[in-house]
């Protein structure tokens, strides 16, 4: 159950690259919150930089939300067209 078939072509060796590039964005993500965070409670002093701190995160979560999306998308068409 666990093995992939004869002649998959899904058994791949190595890393996604469109997982790879989503697992770096989202953990540079985190990072910014973090900092996003410890500038909000801590600092009184650097308020404008918060703004396009949060807002340079919510578009790395929407380009990788919207990567996804479509890489999903893209392999479930080829799934299809393959007659999987």
């Amino acid at each position: 159950m666990l093995r992939p078939r004869e002649g998959s072509t899904e058994a791949s060796t190595g890393l996604d690259p469109v997982l790879a590039f989503s697992i770096l964005v989202l953990a540079l993500i985190a990072v910014g919150l973090f900092v996003a965070a410890f500038l909000a409670v801590y600092t009184y002093s650097t308020p404008g930089v918060e703004a396009p701190l949060v807002l340079s995160i919510t578009i790395a979560f929407s380009l990788i939300l919207v990567i996804n999306v479509v890489r999903v998308g893209i392999r479930s068409l080829r799934r299809l067209v393959a007659g999987r």
